[in-house]
């Protein structure tokens, strides 16, 4: 199983290596059978993107789908795969409305066949979350987040690579929403289970570690925000703090301090 992308803020695309596709060997027919009309089309579709063509790739996962649809029907296992595909790259194009319905679709076909607590079913779901809160849905997200992280909470533990990347993703969408509360607890079991098991200089570990530096600021707990700061975090001393409380707007609009 994959990882899920991280959600990024303003283009909100996840890196190629990381994105949630099902490998093209996933879709493999045997090897002495031709291939179908829709694998050659699904193939064709990852080398585009492979090249940095998401707009050719999504052309070629659009037929793929069709072909697909036509020879195998719209519910089989692998039509889902596929509309799974295009709905990540339609996300990375931001089409977002031609995004949902392949995602729905394909939830309802992996729970139908697989029941509603199958990781792949989890995929999905963390692509809908993925694709709601990419435009702000907050609520829509949330959910899908949650219903994700239960489905492989149970059937890869807590501490898989894959639960901690979902628990994370939920962890700053609560962050832009300013739930700190709901972010933190979220935060410290992801950061000390990846501390466990990866090196310090981990790219993973070390933005988890930023995101709990970034919270304790913002709450103003500078003492706990000390202890994540790393090289280039400029943590407020608490006479920073004090300071900033005391501040007062002056009758210019600029801030003054004290009686003045």
């Amino acid at each position: 199983m994959l990882n899920e992308p991280r959600i990024l803020r303003g283009m909100k695309l996840p890196a190629l290596a990381a994105i949630i596709f099902v490998a093209s060997t996933a879709l493999a027919q045997p090897a002495s059978a031709p291939p179908p009309q829709w694998k050659v089309l699904n193939d064709q579709a990852f080398a585009l993107l492979q090249q940095g063509d998401t707009d050719g790739a999504a052309a070629a996962m659009a037929k793929a789908l069709d072909a697909a649809t036509a020879a195998l029907g719209p519910d089989h296992a692998r039509v889902a795969t596929i509309e799974n595909n295009l709905g990540a790259l339609y996300r990375m194009q931001k089409k977002y409305a031609q995004a949902e319905p392949l995602y729905l679709h394909a939830l309802a076909s992996r729970e139908k066949a697989l029941g509603p607590e199958d990781p792949l079913v989890a995929v999905t779901l963390a692509n809908l979350a993925a694709l709601h809160d990419a435009q702000d849905h907050f609520e829509q997200a949330e959910q899908y987040y949650k219903r994700a992280l239960a489905i492989r909470e149970k059937a890869l533990g807590a501490e898989h690579a894959d639960t901690l990347a979902l628990a994370n993703s939920l962890a700053e969408l609560y962050m832009e929403q300013r739930r700190y509360e709901k972010a933190e607890p979220l935060l410290q079991r992801v950061y000390a289970a990846r501390a466990r098991t990866l090196k310090p200089e981990d790219a993973d570990l070390r933005k988890t570690k930023k995101e709990l530096w970034t919270l304790y600021v913002s709450t103003g707990e500078y003492g706990r925000a000390g202890q994540y700061a790393q090289e280039g975090d400029v943590t407020p001393s608490e006479e920073d703090r004090r300071r900033l409380l005391g501040a007062v707007p002056s009758a210019k609009g600029t801030i003054a301090t004290g009686g003045r």
